[in-house]
């Protein structure tokens, strides 16, 4: 697996930003709050409340009567207790749940469960404000991988409500610390405006932002530095077509940036990432040479 997994970019990703990735973040920010000692129970713990998700998910419920063997929910039934369960579950450990439901959202889209899927990112926004959490930092943490999601392209996709979970997180994390959280929400906060953008203006704020999160993804932090370089390059692709006027300018400014990418993913070995570099700066050199034959 690419470095780039383990590095302080975790919750960051090229592209599209996933709300897996924000999913992993969570359950490791949680984790980090534990002595060791208590660590491997808090496992157990999340193994259980995952296997309690997964069979709500799947409509599955033990016979009241018997206990013996497992009632199957029509649709509506297990939408209802679905929903039911995430609404307690995040009352009662915030973190925890989100994990879960992290989870169960990956379900869903790969069920191709759009109507679900919103709905429970519908129950999630409106309780938000009731959630209460053990520390700011935890609040933090927690409302920018909400915002990470809703940045994300899908039936749940709100640039506003994403711009809103990374002003709580960017308020939070005010300067930069060496753990690069500043950076990380300013990284993907520009990813989110990246993806859900529908005009050059917005897509300059983009551009704006991961210049801010490079100040401190310097190359000294090249793994991170190279994540949002490839981001980056995405934006500018994208204000090429919504700002034609200055597409070559636009152009050549993501070449140049994933050119940088390519560069230290080859000396780092970063297959998977490389790749994805090199088919976008390709992609952006084929507009080039286009626009220079006409």
């Amino acid at each position: 697996m690419d470095a780039e997994r383990h590095s302080d970019t975790a919750s960051d990703g090229d592209g599209d930003a996933r709300a897996s990735d924000a999913r992993s973040s969570s359950a490791r920010d949680a984790e980090a709050d534990l002595p060791s000692t208590l660590r491997v129970r808090a496992r157990r713990r999340e193994a259980h409340a995952d296997e309690e998700a997964g069979r709500v998910l799947r409509g599955e419920h033990a016979d009241s009567g018997s206990g013996r063997f497992e009632l199957k929910d029509d649709s509506a039934a297990r939408a209802d207790r679905l929903r039911a369960h995430f609404r307690e579950a995040f009352r009662s450990e915030p973190s925890e749940a989100l994990r879960q439901w992290f989870r169960a959202q990956e379900e869903l889209r790969r069920g191709k469960e759009d109507e679900l899927s919103a709905a429970l990112s519908e129950d999630l926004w409106e309780d938000l404000p009731a959630l209460s959490f053990d520390s700011e930092e935890a609040r933090a943490r927690f409302f920018h991988n909400v915002a990470v999601f809703f940045g994300s392209p899908g039936p749940a996709a709100d640039l506003g409500r994403a711009r809103a979970g990374f002003a709580v997180a960017l308020t939070h994390f005010a300067i930069d610390r060496e753990d690069g959280w500043r950076a990380r929400a300013l990284h993907n906060l520009a990813t989110a405006i990246g993806n859900l953008a529908s005009s050059a203006t917005e897509l300059e704020e983009s551009v704006r932002i991961f210049d801010e999160a490079l100040e401190w993804r310097t190359r000294d932090r090249e793994i991170a530095r190279a994540v949002t370089l490839h981001n980056r390059g995405l934006a500018f692709a994208r204000l090429a077509e919504l700002d034609p006027s200055r597409a070559r300018e636009h152009l050549e400014a993501g070449a140049k940036g994933l050119a940088e990418a390519v560069e230290i993913r080859a000396r780092l070995g970063l297959a998977e990432g490389l790749a994805a570099s090199r088919k976008v700066l390709e992609e952006i050199e084929f507009r080039l040479s286009r626009d220079r034959r006409d």
